[in-house]
């Protein structure tokens, strides 16, 4: 298989660095009022949890899973065999909803939603696919699915700092002071040089049994959206905001990094009713009901989402949420405009940012990562800081406003590979000017 590269010049210049050995601190989460607040050590493992009130094999699924009835067959590019195995998912079940052989695992009401939703197990011997069909067949009309996996959209790669990457300039550390911005990832090292001191809220939504995943890829997100700036290169795109971060990644059975679905509408969730209008979703994974449903909720209520387009390098298999017509989703491109041959194309592909050897924040210090994780904080930004002055307050609003400012980078017009392309504005600052790309 080959892909059709478009490239065009690049005006950005490469950022050469010298970077200076990070002094290593403690990799301990921030408490919050009523939050499961997780412990691990430098190498993302867990060490405590306490409650305080007040390409492959990255790709989860990718070996077979084993679960109590049975293995669950799993492909590492098709994304809709990733899930919880022998669980089922229901939403918004009508009163008196009986399922003969299911077991309830939890009950879950999300107000800031208007969902409701039960975590079911399988019967014995009984698979997941058969049993979401069963389901649906028993109960047409309710909203049933697997309790799919979600991947960060995160590749290696062995240079680029957050802001001279896309040559966006003059951002100082007031820059988006009173905006509120949240992301949904793995766990964020509050303690890092980047982050220490930040307006960051941080909580967990993952099963107390499940050992969170490493903190390098949250970690890494953070500090592009908000982190102070240094001499290091971590400095943020909207230093001065406040962000709200979830975690709901976890390790599963085989070592893989994976988030599921229940754990992400809780982070949605808790997102909405904090009246959190803009949101990174650096992750991608398989269509679900329950999900969709969320996001709908979600979006109705003025809450727009940016996410990653995926890294699977596929025209055929959209990655969601990305390809919610409710979310905008974001591709990645290196220092030439050259777009990152791991990314997907599609329909879905709304427009491109830096996401190729990318110097990032993580537990320690800081390395580079690409994906199309990465390219997701420009567009958050962006939209955080264009509703806090008045703008568009949709995925749809900002999908037109924005294509008009785009540089495009492809075929004319809107493409496939690229959308419309490279994001060009800066999110506006009220001490600094926007400069623009010419």
């Amino acid at each position: 298989m080959c892909w059709k590269i478009f490239t065009k010049f690049s005006l950005r210049t490469a950022a050469l660095l010298l970077v200076a050995g990070a002094a290593v601190v403690g990799a301990r989460a921030l408490a919050h009022a009523d939050s499961s607040i997780l412990e691990y050590d430098s190498q993302g493992q867990l060490k405590e949890l306490h409650e305080v009130t007040g390409p492959p094999p990255a790709t989860p699924g990718a070996p077979k899973t084993s679960g109590p009835n049975g293995p669950e067959a799993t492909n590492a590019f098709a994304p809709e065999t990733w899930f919880e195995p022998g669980e089922v998912v229901v939403a918004n079940a009508p009163e008196g909803f009986e399922a003969a052989g299911f077991r309830t695992l939890e009950k879950l009401h999300f107000g800031a939603l208007s969902l409701d939703v039960l975590r079911l197990a399988t019967p014995a011997g009984m698979l997941v696919p058969a049993a979401v069909a069963s389901l649906r067949r028993q109960f047409p009309g309710v909203i049933i699915d697997a309790n799919h996996q979600f991947q960060t959209a995160r590749g290696e790669s062995d240079q680029s700092l957050a802001r001279t990457a896309i040559g966006w300039s003059g951002i100082d550390a007031a820059c988006g002071e009173g905006l509120r911005i949240g992301m949904v990832d793995t766990p964020v090292d509050v303690t890092h040089p980047a982050l220490a001191g930040q307006k960051i809220m941080y909580r967990s939504f993952i099963l107390p049994t499940r050992t969170p995943a490493p903190a390098d890829h949250g970690t890494a997100i953070a500090a592009m959206l908000v982190g102070k700036p240094d001499p290091q290169g971590f400095g943020g795109l909207l230093p001065g905001a406040e962000l709200l971060a979830g975690n709901i990644f976890t390790f599963n059975d085989q070592g893989a990094e994976v988030a599921d679905v229940i754990a992400m509408v809780k982070a949605i969730d808790w997102l909405s009713s904090a009246h959190v209008q803009a949101v990174n979703l650096s992750m991608a994974g398989a269509d679900n009901r329950i999900l969709h449903e969320a996001v709908n909720q979600a979006s109705s209520r003025g809450m727009v989402l940016a996410a990653a387009v995926g890294n699977w390098g596929t025209y055929d298999r959209p990655a969601f949420p990305a390809a919610y017509e409710q979310v905008i989703g974001v591709t990645a491109i290196d220092s030439t405009d050259a777009i990152y041959s791991f990314a997907n194309r599609g329909s879905y592909v709304a427009f491109a940012a830096p996401g190729v050897q990318m110097w990032t924040a993580v537990p320690g210090g800081g390395k580079f990562q690409s994906g199309t994780s990465f390219a997701v904080p420009y567009l958050t930004s962006r939209i955080a800081a264009d509703i806090a002055a008045g703008g568009a307050t949709s995925a749809d609003n900002f999908r037109q406003s924005l294509s008009r400012e785009a540089v495009d980078l492809g075929p004319p017009g809107r493409d496939d590979t690229f959308g419309w392309g490279l994001i060009n504005k800066p999110p506006p600052c009220r001490r600094t000017a926007a400069q623009t790309r010419h």
